[in-house]
């Protein structure tokens, strides 16, 4: 798949939908973000006539699952744990007391 066909795709779609208020089908979607390994965002919402909005609202609907946070079970015999929590773009490491995991944990669940 390239952009320009998802452009044709998308055309098609376009010039046949019932009402203007009908939504991207989640097919072309897929495709859009099968396209983010090749293309900028900034490239496919341009060529697709989409806003960075729809991209991000759509995405994150789509992939919900892919982005729940993920647990690792811990043997609190240590004096110290390195603390990892991960984005997509940012790696936050905390080195913190077994002690203060109780008071950590919370407050980052709070802010995903």
């Amino acid at each position: 798949m390239t952009l320009e066909n998802l452009q044709l795709e998308f055309s098609e779609w376009r010039k046949n939908k019932k009402s203007r208020a009908e939504p991207i089908p989640d097919n072309l979607w897929d495709n859009v973000f099968k396209l983010t390994d090749k293309y900028s965002t900034t490239l496919i919402c341009k060529k697709l006539s989409i806003s960075g909005t729809q991209f991000n609202q759509n995405k994150k609907r789509l992939y919900k699952e892919e982005s729940k946070p993920k647990f690792v079970e811990l043997a609190l015999n240590q004096e110290s744990y390195t603390l990892q929590v991960q984005t997509k773009d940012k790696t936050l490491s905390l080195n913190i007391s077994p002690n203060q995991l109780e008071t950590i944990i919370p407050l980052i669940m709070q802010t995903l």
